[in-house]
């Protein structure tokens, strides 16, 4: 703080980390410390810290430091709302890959305090993952020029690989991961694809029903009058027509995240359904005023960018499967994932609310 013109307070100082139970550690907290340390002291003037997650490492001279763990930081603070994101500029790419948050970066304590009292402008980067993906997606790390003789084999997988490519119906002739390891060896094997072309068709009908089931959900709700907003679905369930449609909005990207972990190979153990009932406790709780307007806009946003999201997908990241924690820990596929959660979840409750209101 001295090399950026101020003091640190000489009476005590206490910082509340709440809630106790989550374990904080590193030095990722400095730069929120720091700012909120310099506002509580009147040093700086700034009505804006609560509108931003900040996260950052100070070095001694006032400069940030990358940090770990900046994607999930990011999409929690989507999920929540926040208006942007600002940490150390060396971290800013990584983050923003996720859009619809203003990712700011910074290079020292100076600049953030210089934002925050409005004397400095941040232009908030905007990265285009699926564009960014499409541009790797046919560059190889390796090729069959790197395999030594086998000539009858390699023209015999890059058949096999084809017949795969133009496989009807959405079926392989042959294993996809014995594919994948060895056929993609040969970037010239497959069709090159573009950002119009998409990369499953399975995935592409996926995505178009979860879009179809979201704004099916989106029409009804919106022709709803206020005291129907607020009818509770069920005695037992006791939460509110609104409270239940912004719950759909605002589990998609957790959905998509669950879906991505499963296509990655890696088991999902720690979303248990006690798990899932604490967070829509807490969220009814939070959300128990939620606006129409404000809702649907959200459903609609988050349900297009879970749209997007699975029409990434391959065939192959489709059918993979791993222990999944929400199915007892039975290997499910990547693509039940999308369709019992993602998908269905727009369905099932547009069923539940048309009952609790007789339509």
């Amino acid at each position: 703080m001295k090399t950026a013109g101020y003091f640190m307070p000489r009476n005590k100082v206490v910082v509340n980390l709440a809630p106790a139970n989550i374990r904080k550690e590193g030095s990722a907290y400095d730069l929120p410390l720091a700012l909120c340390i310099l506002e509580a002291s009147g040093q700086i003037m700034s009505n804006g810290l609560s509108k931003y997650v900040i996260m950052g490492e100070l070095a001694l001279d006032g400069t940030l430091r990358p940090i770990k763990g900046v994607l999930p930081i990011a999409i929690q603070a989507r999920k929540e709302q926040f208006k942007g994101f600002i940490l150390p500029k060396s971290n800013a790419r990584e983050a923003a890959i996720v859009n619809n948050l203003d990712i700011l970066g910074v290079e020292t304590l100076r600049e953030a305090i210089d934002f925050f009292e409005g004397a400095r402008q941040l232009e908030p980067l905007h990265i285009d993952a699926r564009e960014l993906f499409m541009e790797k997606l046919n560059h190889y790390d390796s090729d069959f020029k790197d395999v030594q003789g086998q000539e009858k084999l390699r023209s015999e997988l890059v058949s096999l690989w084809s017949a795969h490519d133009k496989a009807v119906d959405d079926t392989t002739k042959v294993d996809a991961e014995y594919l994948e390891v060895i056929a993609t060896r040969d970037s010239s094997a497959a069709v090159p694809q573009t950002p119009t072309t998409p990369l499953s068709r399975r995935a592409e009908s996926l995505a178009d029903r979860i879009e179809e089931g979201a704004a099916g959900l989106a029409a009804f709700a919106e022709g709803l009058s206020e005291a129907e907003w607020h009818t509770p679905v069920s005695v037992s369930d006791g939460r509110s027509v609104g409270v239940i449609v912004h719950h759909v909005a605002t589990v998609y990207p957790i959905e998509i995240d669950l879906a991505r972990t499963i296509a990655s190979g890696k088991a999902v153990t720690e979303v248990t359904w006690e798990v899932v009932a604490e967070l829509n406790a807490k969220h009814a709780q939070d959300q128990a005023e939620v606006a129409k307007a404000a809702t649907l806009e959200l459903l609609r946003r988050n349900s297009h960018e879970a749209a997007a999201a699975v029409r990434a997908f391959t065939d192959d990241e489709l059918d993979r499967a791993a222990p999944f924690s929400l199915s007892y820990g039975a290997p499910v596929t990547a693509q039940f994932v999308v369709e019992d959660h993602a998908l269905r979840h727009s369905w099932h409750h547009l069923a539940r609310i048309r009952k609790a209101l007789g339509r």
